[in-house]
C-alpha cells in the first residue's frame, strides 16, 4: 500500500512545507521621502532594517512557526507509513490538512501585524515562493484524505462481498 498516490500526495505536502526554509516568506517595504524601512519575515526570524537616513537593523526570532511547520510536516511524514491502520490515516490526514490551515492563517496574520509595525507609508508588499508552499501542503492533504477515504469504502465494499 506504500505506493498508493496517497503516500505521493503526503510526501509532496511534507517536502513542500519542509522547503519554506529557503528563503523568505515576505519582504515588506516601506518609504517615505527619503526614508525607507525593510521587514524580511523568515520561517525563523523576523528582521528588521532601516536603509536610510541611519542604517539601524533589528530581529525577532519566531520559533513557534518553524515548530509548527515541521511538527506538521513530520505528521505527513508518520502518515505515510500508517497504511495498515485506514482510521488512524484518516485521521491523521484530517490533522494535518486543519493544521496546515492553522499554519496559513498565522503566517498571514503574523505577517500583518508585522506589516503594522512599519512606520512610513507606501507599505510595498513582496511575497516569496516559499509563501505557497502551505497552500499547496493543504491541497495536497485534501487529496490524500480523499483517497484514503476512497480506499476505505473499497475494501469495506469488498468485505461486504466476501
Amino acid at each position: 500500500m506504500l505506493q498508493r498516490i496517497q503516500s505521493v500526495y503526503l510526501l509532496i505536502a511534507a517536502v513542500s512545507l519542509s522547503l519554506m526554509a529557503l528563503s523568505p516568506l515576505i519582504t515588506l517595504k516601506a518609504s517615505e521621502g527619503d526614508k525607507a524601512e525593510q521587514l524580511v519575515f523568515t520561517l525563523y526570524a523576523m528582521e528588521y532594517e532601516q536603509t536610510s537616513p541611519i542604517l539601524a537593523s533589528g530581529g525577532h526570532e519566531n520559533k513557534a512557526l518553524a515548530y509548527l511547520t515541521y511538527g506538521v510536516a513530520a505528521l505527513l511524514l508518520l502518515n505515510i507509513f500508517q497504511f495498515k491502520n485506514r482510521p488512524l490515516q484518516i485521521r491523521l490526514s484530517r490533522m494535518g490538512f486543519m493544521l496546515s490551515g492553522a499554519l496559513i492563517l498565522s503566517i498571514v496574520v503574523t505577517s500583518y501585524r508585522a506589516a503594522q509595525t512599519l512606520k512610513l507609508g507606501n507599505l510595498e508588499w513582496m511575497l516569496g515562493w516559499t509563501m505557497f508552499m502551505p497552500l499547496i501542503a493543504l491541497v495536497c492533504c485534501v487529496l490524500a484524505y480523499r483517497r484514503i477515504k476512497a480506499d476505505d469504502a473499497l475494501v469495506k465494499s469488498v468485505d461486504r462481498i466476501r
